[in-house]
Parts: C-alpha cells; sequence; structure tokens
C-alpha cells in the first residue's frame, strides 16, 4: 500500500485529498437524509448511536458530521501504519505503540479508567510530568526554546489532570470558579468542555500535521533555531514510527476521551525522549532530506 495516495485515472492522488473528497461526500448524504427524513434520522441515533438512547440538545447534525468526518481520517492513518510496520524496526513499533494499544483493552471493558484518581488518571499524570520534566531538562541544557514550550504544554496538561493537586491537598474550589467549571474542580479544561468535544481532535490533528506534513513549512516561518529544533524533533517522531499516535487519537477521541489524554500524555514521554536523543546534535543530523523530500511529496500528491 502506497503511504504517499493511490492512482486514479492515471493521476497520483494524495491520501489527504482522498479523505477531503470522501469526508465531503459523507456530508452531504448525512445532512441529506436528516433533512429529508429527520423522524428515521432521529430514530436510528437514538437506538444505535446513542449510549442512554438520548440525543442530547447539541447541534445533532454538526455532531454526526464532525465525527464522520474524523472517522474517516482512517483514510489516512490505515496506509501510514502499513509503511511503518513494513519500513521501520519492528521492535520498535511494537514499544510505542504496544502501550498504546494495551491501553485500550481497560478503555473499552472497564470502568476504572474514568474513575477519578484512579490508577489511569495517575498513569496519565506522570507520564505527562515525566515527559515535562525531560523536555525542562534537555530544553535548558541546550538552550532550546521549542522544548521548554514543550515542557509548559505537557507540565500543565498533566497538572490540570489532577486538578493542580486539588484533591491530594484538599483545598476547596474558589466560588468564582466552581459557578463556570462542570465538574466544581480547580481546573481550566472542565470549564471549556463543550469546546474541548471540538478543539481536541483539531489540536491532535494539528500536532500531527505539524510533526509529518507541514514541519518544513512551519519551520520556515520560526526563528532559526526554533525551526531546526521542530524538525530534530519530527524527525525522532518518525524514525522511532510513532508520529501517528495524535492522527490516531484524533479518530478515537470521541469514543474515548479519557484514553486519549492518557495516550497523549505516553506521547509526550515518547516525544521527549526523542527530543533528547535529537536535539543539539551536531548540525550534520540537524536536517533529513530524504525524510523532508518524502514527507513534501505526500504532502503534494
Amino acid at each position: 500500500m502506497d503511504v504517499n495516495g493511490i492512482s486514479l485515472f492515471g493521476r497520483k492522488v494524495g491520501w489527504v485529498y482522498v479523505w477531503i473528497a470522501a469526508s465531503l461526500a459523507v456530508l452531504a448524504v448525512n445532512a441529506t437524509v436528516a433533512v429529508l427524513f429527520p423522524e428515521a434520522y432521529y430514530d436510528f441515533l437514538t437506538r444505535y448511536v446513542s449510549s442512554d438512547g438520548q440525543i442530547d440538545e447539541q447541534p445533532i447534525l454538526l455532531r454526526t458530521s464532525y465525527s464522520l468526518v474524523e472517522l474517516l481520517l482512517v483514510i489516512i492513518l490505515a496506509p501510514r501504519l502499513w509503511d511503518t510496520w513494513a519500513t521501520k524496526d519492528r521492535r520498535t513499533t511494537l514499544l510505542t505503540w504496544g502501550p498504546v494499544l494495551l491501553l485500550l483493552i481497560p478503555s473499552l471493558f472497564f470502568r476504572a479508567t474514568q474513575v477519578e484518581d484512579g490508577f489511569f488518571e495517575w498513569f496519565t499524570f506522570w507520564a505527562a510530568f515525566a515527559a515535562g520534566l525531560i523536555f525542562l531538562a534537555r530544553g535548558l541544557g541546550k538552550g532550546s526554546l521549542l522544548l521548554l514550550m514543550f515542557a509548559a504544554v505537557w507540565l500543565v496538561f498533566g497538572f490540570e489532570e489532577i486538578s493542580w493537586g486539588q484533591r491530594v491537598i484538599g483545598w476547596e474550589t474558589p466560588e468564582s470558579l466552581e459557578a463556570l467549571n462542570y465538574q466544581n474542580e480547580t481546573n481550566l479544561h472542565n470549564v471549556l468542555n463543550p469546546i474541548l468535544v471540538y478543539a481536541w481532535p483539531l489540536a491532535l490533528l494539528g500536532l500531527w500535521l505539524g510533526l509529518t506534513y507541514w514541519t518544513k513549512t512551519i519551520s520556515r516561518f520560526l526563528p532559526g533555531r526554533v525551526g531546526s529544533d521542530l524538525k530534530r524533533v519530527a524527525r525522532a517522531a518518525r524514525d522511532y514510527g510513532f508520529v501517528d499516535i495524535p492522527l490516531f487519537l484524533a479518530i478515537v477521541f470521541p469514543l474515548r476521551a479519557d484514553y486519549t489524554e492518557q495516550c497523549l500524555a505516553l506521547f509526550g514521554f515518547y516525544l521527549a525522549l526523542g527530543a533528547w536523543k535529537n536535539v543539539g546534535k551536531d548540525a550534520e543530523a540537524a536536517d533529513d532530506p530524504a525524510a523532508e523530500t518524502a514527507e513534501g511529496a505526500a504532502a503534494t500528491a
């Protein structure tokens, strides 16, 4: 399977464009059915899609369309995973993807993954915290602004997961924040819950694009050292076969939000280890022309 695309009518079409075309077709069909057969449409969603037999008050057409488009990202993910398995070191691939897939098992069959202050919530915190510390240490040691920014992102993510230690220390949520927070906790992400339903997958997709198709383009708009470090971090993610984890998480987020958080923390840990290895190398390892050429071909195919 060609990771860059397929041949249609004698022309090479990239998987990204196949996904766009398929998404537009699905959106058109979804909207048409919802408008022409509203009772059957809502009945189907209530019976076979909603977990509690109820359809919430959110714009259901927007929500279903968004979810379908996300699922169609499999069109892009499948050939890339096949290419990773076929071309990368399989032991490394199993070491990085294995824990991600193993974490899916308890998420599917046990409610323990959703328990506040349970094992899986603390796993998310410690993985994100370790990632943040590695980014911080390497960023300070090599004077890398990019790694310091990554450190801030994953440390904030980790502490947000445990509400900044609120239940450990035992302080009360300030009244001003309690009125806005959906779980009455000292954190920001539960204030933004309605937005995060859509923002999480978009952020994950943006992270994936920044480490794959858009790496070279983004680096052009960044200060020299920051752009160079981005290329090195992206190269590590590609070389060790875990660069497509954010794309996978963007697909599963609507189904398993807690699982997505656990795996994002784990991805940050992988990325931090890759950054520790690649950032700060000599100039000869700064760029990977072959990798950039391959990514460019995939983006423009």
